[in-house]
């Protein structure tokens, strides 16, 4: 995640890193876990307003920063006590009220194992410090739903989106109740949700396509409709279907998305797959994309990324983020590197390690 306040100041979190900062960039990092009960890291949600506050959503449950990321404390108030052989509360999604940041909402669920899923939000209207569930019974969300992703509309935070393996929901009255928007959509294995912030009726959403199953069924949609209809937006993404029984990264699936914030034609998709890994862009509203990440040349293209010393596999895509203040700046991440783009993608720069020249004469 980028700071809302700052574009210098970039926050990542890691599956057994716990939370880093960076506070030039990415050019250099710092480790920030005193007080994370639990170093799993799967959200990271900035407040609005306020600098020096920041939630993490891990599989321990919600922890607040009031100084930046140097101390964290956990919240657990009002969630289910810490059980000695399961995760009683994972976090797999966060989003603050943009209107009443001192209202959260936390979905339940390991959307990066496919797990646990338990069709919950929470809430709390004090800043964490006590949680209830939003939606008790469900409200008409799947009751094993694993919530990936949570957008507030901007205009009003009561209107929530929720990205899960059983469908996109969204809710009229801040959580409590849900409908499924399933209009368009060939099946309801939606992976993430995101939307443009000046034009918020226009959303996109990923969808995962089944290991082994033909014909391929992932890709982008998009409605212009506050999510009532959706229409296949998969022009130049990848469409590789992996053979029965081969491991799931063998078959093409977009999962993390980032929309401009003015401009709702402008997406960024990111695939995790093995076979078609990168980055994609679209700046047509997804009628065709264009991977923008080579970390060798292609199809006669030179490559533009500055790769570091991992280079044991490629550009899959496990976190994304744009720059909220400069929207031309982009990071991701996979699972052990970090790319900065200052140029909408055209060229990345590594960002995760420090090159150390050889001395003369060594």
């Amino acid at each position: 995640a980028v700071s809302p306040h700052d574009t210098r100041v970039v926050f990542a979190g890691c599956d057994v890193g716990g939370f880093y900062r960076s506070d030039d960039a990415g050019a250099s990092w710092r480790i920030r876990t005193a007080g994370l009960r639990d170093v799993y890291v799967e959200c990271i949600v900035p407040h609005p307003r306020d600098r020096d506050t920041i939630y993490a959503g891990t599989e321990g449950g919600v922890h607040k920063s009031v100084n930046g990321g140097r101390t964290w404390t956990c919240l657990r108030e009002g969630f289910p006590p810490p059980e000695r052989h399961r995760f009683s509360v994972p976090v797999g999604a966060l989003a603050v009220d943009p209107h009443r940041p001192d209202t959260l909402y936390a979905g339940i669920g390991r959307p990066r194992w496919g797990k646990d899923g338990a069709g919950t939000v929470y809430r709390t209207d004090d800043g964490g410090a006590h949680w209830r569930i939003a939606n008790p019974g469900g409200g008409g969300m799947d009751r094993d739903a694993i919530v990936a992703s949570l957008v507030p509309d901007p205009r009003d935070g009561r209107r929530l989106f929720a990205a899960t393996h059983r469908g996109l929901f969204r809710s009229d009255d801040a959580g409590a109740t849900w409908r499924a928007l399933t209009n368009g959509l060939p099946h309801r294995r939606v992976r993430r949700v995101a939307l443009c912030e000046a034009r918020p009726d226009i959303l996109y959403l990923t969808l995962e396509s089944e290991p082994g199953r033909t014909p391929w069924q992932g890709g982008v949609y998009r409605s212009d409709d506050g999510g009532a209809t959706w229409q296949p937006r998969c022009e130049g993404l990848g469409h590789t279907v992996g053979k029965p029984g081969a491991a799931d990264p063998m078959t093409s699936n977009v999962d993390r998305l980032a929309v401009h914030p003015a401009n709702p034609d402008i997406v960024y998709a990111g695939d995790t797959a093995w076979v078609t890994a990168g980055l994609y862009r679209t700046t047509d509203g997804g009628r065709r994309w264009e991977r923008v990440t080579r970390s060798r040349p292609a199809g006669g293209a030179p490559a533009n990324m500055d790769y570091g010393w991992i280079a044991m596999w490629g550009p899959t895509v496990m976190g994304l983020a744009m720059d909220p203040r400069a929207p031309d700046t982009l990071y991701f991440s996979t699972s052990g590197h970090a790319f900065r783009s200052t140029d909408r993608g055209g060229t990345w720069r590594q960002v995760y390690t420090r090159r150390a020249e050889r001395p003369a004469g060594a």
